[in-house]
């Protein structure tokens, strides 16, 4: 995708027999995610997931998407999540607690486990329920993951044969979907209050005084979880790659969040002080994105500069191969910060930095993601440092561009410098 970039604005290819284009600039994306939005549908790659993970807010269209997603957009606005960085914090502190000084761990794993922990407390704010489905979650997730992609590229013949793969892929599918049908169903049965997304998504109705339905919030949960583990994770695993590689970077970092924490946890209050962490982040969503492809399907007539685009044409781009252009990003590869900090010459133009997407169909959870890393990273690297050993992450591109075999050592921390308090409310 990176060296398709090379051969101009719109490329023309083939996908089959069907005629697709390459859109390599971010003005032709901006246009047709946010200007043009309505004469494009999700593309083939949604399509051919839409069985496995159902209809929820990635894979719906029309009316459906867009009642739902105003359901649901409340529950992702900066207050709600403001609401989960402690159970953001009770994760990590869950996670870390099995690790020890000079042991190695699969950073990639660990986070993963840190990413179904998190996003099912906010989901079940029951302990018990958080914690089955964080159970299920763990055991069924990578080889679902694996399975999707899989699928998005592979005839259906081949996904449909009875091998073993075939088969676990099956049964952890409907793992995932009957460990949440059931904790809906309680949930509904127990007739509590609660307060996180479950009872939300149960609780709230449309401005026609309807609901989602189970099928409907089952369908929402399962893409969420898809959706919302592997690729933080992965982010926050490239992170930490970073951090190891870049010894002054790691400096920068724990003298930020030594003076900032001073030894406390994360909260709302204090998240905001660590400006050095969010252009750190902002810097690994630019290189890491896991969004390396996305495809839509033309509806209606479109013209794309002076290229007619017809009903039926498919459209490919890659958010993360812009982000590395060197057009827009002098040296685009390399780890930098200070690109987002006050007093860079340089601002990255409009649409070359989209790592949630753009317009009615930006991740619904791009909120919930950026305080989840900045808080995972912060309260980490608080306590402890992460070292490769010896053998580089790799990154693989199915699904998403996801960071694998991270074997690190974890060390932990020598007591943090004091710096000033964080506020005290």
């Amino acid at each position: 995708m990176q060296e398709a970039r090379k051969s101009g604005a719109l490329v023309p290819m083939k996908l089959g027999t069907k005629d697709a284009y390459l859109v390599n600039d971010p003005g032709l994306i901006r246009q047709i995610l946010v200007t043009d939005a309505d004469k494009f549908v999700k593309g083939t790659i949604i399509l051919r997931t839409r069985p496995y993970v159902g209809d929820g807010i990635i894979s719906s269209e029309g009316e459906k998407h867009k009642r739902n997603r105003r359901l649901m957009q409340p529950m992702f606005n900066r207050l709600s999540v403001e609401r989960y960085i402690p159970k953001f914090v009770e994760a990590v502190a869950e996670i870390t607690s099995g690790w020890s000084d000079g042991a190695t761990i699969e950073a990639d794993k660990e986070l993963t486990r840190l990413a179904t922990h998190s996003l099912t407390k906010a989901m079940f704010s029951d302990p018990g329920g958080a914690r089955e489905l964080a159970v299920v979650t763990e055991e069924v997730i990578d080889r679902f993951i694996a399975g999707i992609g899989v699928r998005i590229f592979l005839p259906d013949l081949i996904t449909r044969l009875p091998t073993p793969g075939n088969k676990k892929f099956e049964e952890g599918r409907r793992a995932l979907r009957d460990e949440t049908w059931s904790l809906i169903q309680r949930r509904r049965e127990s007739g509590g209050y609660y307060d996180d997304i479950i009872s939300t998504m149960l609780r709230d109705q449309h401005p026609d005084g309807t609901s989602m339905t189970d099928d409907e919030i089952v369908d929402e949960v399962v893409t969420l979880m898809l959706a919302g583990v592997e690729t933080v994770s992965s982010v926050v695993t490239a992170a930490f790659s970073e951090i190891d590689r870049n010894p002054d970077m790691a400096e920068r970092l724990h003298q930020e969040v030594d003076a900032v924490l001073n030894g406390a946890p994360v909260t709302a209050e204090n998240i905001d002080d660590l400006p050095f962490l969010a252009a750190f982040v902002t810097e690994i969503l630019r290189v890491y994105a896991p969004t390396w492809i996305l495809m839509r399907n033309a509806v209606e007539p479109v013209d794309l500069g002076e290229t007619r685009i017809n009903p039926g044409n498919e459209i490919i781009f890659s958010p993360t191969a812009v982000h590395r252009d060197p057009a827009f990003y002098p040296d685009p590869i390399r780890i930098n910060p200070d690109r987002w900090l006050p007093g860079e010459v340089v601002q990255p133009r409009d649409g070359t930095w989209a790592p949630f997407g753009q317009g009615k169909r930006k991740c619904i959870g791009d909120t919930f993601a950026w305080y989840e890393s900045r808080v995972w990273i912060a309260s980490i690297a608080s306590r402890w440092t992460l070292h490769s050993t010896g053998k580089p992450m790799e990154m693989s591109a199915a699904g998403t561009y996801r960071a694998t075999k991270a074997s690190m050592i974890t060390k932990k921390r020598s007591k943090a410098r004091k710096g000033k308090s964080s506020p005290q409310h």
